[in-house]
């Protein structure tokens, strides 16, 4: 088999067209074409299937692209190595990075690098906005080695890194009530004109998370195009605006504009370091994490918070389980899941059930997932290998049916109840909060999210036969706590498709607190058809109905669960 075609296959497997590999390569489209032919020829097996110009993935493509990945990084690594030996202080290293960190981070931190290694080249790139959690297309087609970010980024092949941490300034104008002040909460402005960055925008998507922890949702004046416009509108008078402090320190007036600190929790942006990890860069480039590793927050009022910050604690990990089917289990994980995101954490959703309904529900294909919670628990896959962003603001680890053979596999294995905990130790303190959907049974893969949570909601109907079983998974939750977990806590039972016209409905709801003695989350989830609409739309009822009584319900659950954590 061909090297180049092995490649190429790993690029159009990855999302790239095969013109791009063409450009990249700067070989002709018959050419690709033709490779991809041959190489599936070898292989025995159609690799993609074909729907016009696009190719997608089949299961013996998805199963082939694992070996590919690990053989193309022997390769590169060994070509590293023998680089290495042949000149260890030479290389060129091809960086992409935002307009934003080009004015002051880049430049310093090349400056510091070059200091010990003066005989590296460095490319420099600029990438264009896109969505928060994706890299760009400068790194996607290998084109750069390094790309440095402003937001969490993830996907096939992808390494990263946060290596500082950016304070967000409120910018208002002068003559602005605040502008005589240190500092600001966005509580200070609420229902002022904002002045928001166009979509998308990694940036965007965060003032709106701050905006609505904070209890409300922006008055948008004006949308733009880049920071400085932004600073432009807000010095004019035309609204106020969240920016990155970009190197200044605040308070400060800059032209006609006052920044200031602001005290909001989470008003920062990490920044980080992405590179494709089967096509690791040469050893400079390698290097470049360590030192980027440094303090960028100048205002030494704001050192203590965001090291705080920059030290994540391990996210909340909470099981949603009830072993009684059509009980609401995966509408509670995506829907409090995207409430969460609304309010700025960090989440992260686990599908555990073979009929991968979560996947499904948050517009994702099963059929079409090339690697899946199966590989993690089975293969011993790492976790961020499978990640993939969602809708609603949420990161996603996809079930695929293969989870179905899971269970008998892993009951020959030891510790096999550890097995999803020791995967969430490498991501959980990337995230705030981790929701588990469980299946609808008290296997293994239960007992595994039982041992790796630190909390448990059940799920449970407002009719009197949905009582059944509760006893049961509680009896398990007692021998979890005593064998596998001491940290298992109930959160509470989540009533759901509750009716509160019924009488039966309120009795089972009366009821309930007192017969097990454990909370009950308020207040109940209303019974109604929009959460049935939602899947078939790829969304969370947050997203589809937004403003409809179960979407205000689940937010209600949510920030409670959030608040009792900072208690």
């Amino acid at each position: 088999m061909e090297t180049d075609a092995l490649r190429w296959f790993q690029l159009v497997a990855d999302g790239v067209t095969v013109t791009e590999v063409s450009e990249i390569y700067a070989v002709s489209q018959p050419n690709v074409s033709r490779a991809l032919s041959r190489l599936e020829r070898d292989v025995g097996a159609d690799l993609f299937r074909r729907s016009g110009r696009l190719l997608r993935l089949t299961a013996a493509g998805a199963a082939f692209k694992r070996h590919v990945d690990h053989l193309i990084h022997e390769l590169d690594d060994g070509l590293a190595a023998v680089g290495e030996v042949v000149d260890p202080d030479r290389g060129e290293v091809t960086l992409a990075f935002p307009l934003s960190l080009g004015t002051w981070y880049v430049p310093e931190l090349l400056s510091a690098f070059l200091a010990g290694h003066p005989h590296v080249r460095f490319e420099l790139l600029r990438t264009t906005v896109g969505e928060s959690g994706e890299i760009d297309r400068w790194l996607a087609t290998r084109r750069a080695d390094l790309e440095i970010t402003t937001h969490r980024v993830r996907g096939p092949g992808v390494q990263w890194r946060q290596v500082a941490v950016e304070p967000l300034l409120l910018a208002v104008p002068l003559g602005h009530r605040l502008a005589d002040r240190d500092s600001a909460s966005l509580t200070d402005v609420h229902g002022e004109a904002f002045v928001l960055r166009r979509a998308p925008s990694g940036m965007r998507e965060q003032v709106l998370a701050l905006c609505r922890a904070a209890g409300f949702e922006p008055e948008v004046a004006y949308e733009v195009d880049d920071l400085p416009t932004v600073r432009g509108f807000v010095g004019a008078g035309l609204g106020v605006a969240v920016v990155p402090a970009m190197g200044l320190t605040a308070p400060l007036t800059l032209g006609t504009v006052r920044l200031l600190p602001l005290t909001d929790p989470g008003a920062a942006r990490g920044i980080g370091l992405a590179w494709l990890d089967p096509r690791r860069p040469a050893a400079v480039g390698r290097t470049l994490p360590a030192l980027c590793a440094r303090d960028c927050h100048p205002d030494p009022r704001t050192d203590e918070r965001l090291t705080t910050m920059a030290k994540r604690a391990q996210a909340r990990i909470i099981a949603v389980a009830n072993q009684k089917g059509g009980v609401a289990k995966t509408t509670t994980v995506a829907s409090l899941g995207a409430a969460a995101a609304e309010l700025g954490q960090r989440v992260l959703l686990v599908d555990l059930d073979p009929q991968a309904c979560l996947t499904f529900s948050l517009g994702i294909d099963p059929e079409s997932v090339g690697a899946s919670i199966h590989d993690v628990l089975v293969s011993g896959a790492h976790l961020e290998e499978v990640i993939v962003r969602a809708a609603d603001g949420v990161d996603l680890v996809p079930s695929t049916i293969d989870l179905a053979g899971a269970e008998a596999v892993l009951l020959s294995r030891p510790a096999r109840e550890y097995v999803l905990r020791t995967a969430l130790d490498e991501v959980s303190r990337d995230y705030d909060l981790i929701l588990l959907d469980c299946a609808p049974s008290l296997g293994v893969l239960t007992l595994a999210a039982l041992t790796a949570a630190n909390g448990l909601i059940i799920p449970m109907p407002c009719e009197m036969l949905s009582h059944r079983g509760v006893g049961q998974l509680l009896d398990t939750v007692s021998d979890v706590r005593k064998i596998l977990n001491k940290k298992l806590t109930i959160v509470g039972i989540l009533p759901t498709l509750y009716d509160g016209r019924s009488n039966h409905a309120r009795e089972v709801l009366d009821d309930v607190g007192h017969r097990y003695k454990i909370p009950v989350l308020h207040p109940p989830i209303p019974k109604t058809v929009r959460f049935a609409e939602a899947p078939a739309l790829g969304r969370s009822i947050l997203a589809t109905a937004r403003n409809s009584k179960g979407a205000a319900a689940y937010r209600e659950v949510a920030r409670s669960i959030l608040a009792a954590r900072t208690r």
